[in-house]
């Protein structure tokens, strides 16, 4: 059973007869008896019936008609649906993000994307890593933003540079505040933590004999943020969140297992459409934009 068949048995279907459907179709009459004499060999049931007015639909081949009209609409919407994406006509491209790159969306290279494929439109989900990773893997989300560590089974990643982690102190807690800040240093001031590294702070604390002072925990680098602004601690976020940001110091901490990257992942058996390969082009762009 092939696509030509289908589309023929539902012709002489509507033509109600071989001849009508074979001038209709453009072709002989004999290949296109054939053709239904092999779809019922096949199905092994008769689609139709002489009469004396031509022929008709059996029982079996109203049942299959409506199964044929499925298949092949589903066929040429498959075919339209493919087309667009090539060219990104009316595409969306599915987007997961979390809270620490929040710098890097949107971007002019991401809107000259959009102008290279009219009609095309972003959907942005937001969530951890962990969430991210799993809408991944429920095929909820194309392509996602994520942060080191993470499970990469089953992905395509592009990693991004390293970064170290930052402490964000507040204005009153500036004083006296050298280039870097150790461990040791960090265990002094009250900290306002971003759960997702929590586990890997309070093991490095410990590895190192330290106790911190831990005052607030929290799920968002840029809930972190805040609370450090209002005086709550100094906040441990990844040293990228901040870069633009000019209302609290911004310190490297000097520790090499504190360091995070940010890639770009997305599913190996995924379709790559032009357009998605665009903006993982356009995405790596910016991000050696906002290195340098």
């Amino acid at each position: 059973m092939n696509l030509k068949q289908l589309s023929f048995f539902i012709t002489i279907a509507e033509e109600g007869q071989i001849t009508a459907a074979a001038k209709r179709l453009h072709i002989a009459q004999p290949p296109l008896s054939y053709q239904i004499k092999q779809l019922e060999l096949e199905l092994g049931v008769e689609l139709f019936k002489r009469t004396s007015r031509g022929i008709k639909l059996t029982e079996e081949g109203k049942l299959f008609r409506k199964y044929a009209l499925q298949i092949v609409d589903l066929t040429q919407l498959a075919q339209s649906k493919l087309k667009a994406a090539k060219k990104g006509v009316g595409a969306t491209i599915v987007v997961g993000s979390i809270s620490s790159s929040v710098k890097l969306l949107p971007s002019q290279k991401l809107r000259n994307l959009q102008l290279n494929y009219p009609g095309l439109k972003f959907e942005i989900i937001e969530d951890n890593t962990y969430g991210v990773i799993e809408k991944l893997r429920k095929k909820m989300i194309e392509i996602a933003i994520v942060r080191t560590p993470f499970n990469g089974t089953g992905l395509q990643m592009q990693y991004f540079p390293s970064e170290p982690m930052a402490a964000i102190f507040p204005r009153e807690f500036q004083a006296h505040l050298k280039a870097q800040i150790t461990l040791q240093e960090l265990v002094k001031w009250p900290l306002v933590t971003y759960r997702r590294f929590s586990s890997q702070f309070e093991q490095t604390f410990l590895r190192a004999g330290l106790t911190p002072q831990i005052a607030v925990t929290c799920d968002d680098a840029r809930t972190a943020l805040r609370w450090a602004d209002c005086g709550y601690g100094v906040a441990l976020i990844p040293s990228s969140v901040t870069h633009t940001d000019t209302l609290h110091e911004v310190v490297p901490v000097a520790c090499h297992a504190w360091e995070t990257q940010l890639a770009l992942v997305w599913p190996k058996e995924h379709l790559m459409t032009p357009f998605l390969r665009d903006f993982i082009t356009a995405f790596s762009s910016e991000m050696c934009t906002k290195k340098n």
